[in-house]
């Protein structure tokens, strides 16, 4: 039988690479945590509701990801180990870009933003 070829597209990287987590922590969703905490600080009242919708969306968001990736991660092993993407500088390259673009930039934004 013909294996069925993917597309391999940024995503599939960045969950190679940075995985499902860092000791405990899922940095894919560090975007939803700044968009949570823009949207509550402007917020004047705080119903209960919307934390738990917002909570209730990210957990669909995450498992839906997971299930993709769980899918699809043999496949896209196979073809990053196979190239310089999977290289130990590159993953840490790719880390660390994520976690300025995604976790610093956004902080320094809010922060403007707010004062």
């Amino acid at each position: 039988m013909k294996k069925k070829r993917i597309r391999i597209n940024f995503f599939d990287y960045l969950y190679y690479t940075i995985g499902t987590g860092v000791r405990g922590i899922e940095i894919l969703l560090i975007p939803f945590l700044w968009l949570a905490v823009l949207i509550f600080t402007q917020i004047k009242t705080f119903p209960i509701a919307w934390g738990i919708l917002f909570a209730v969306v990210v957990g669909l968001l995450d498992y839906g990801i997971r299930c993709i990736y769980d899918k699809r991660g043999e496949a896209v092993r196979q073809y990053f180990d196979k190239t310089k993407y999977g290289k130990a500088r590159w993953k840490w390259l790719t880390f660390m870009v994520w976690l300025i673009v995604m976790g610093v930039l956004p902080l320094l934004i809010i922060r403007v933003i707010l004062l």
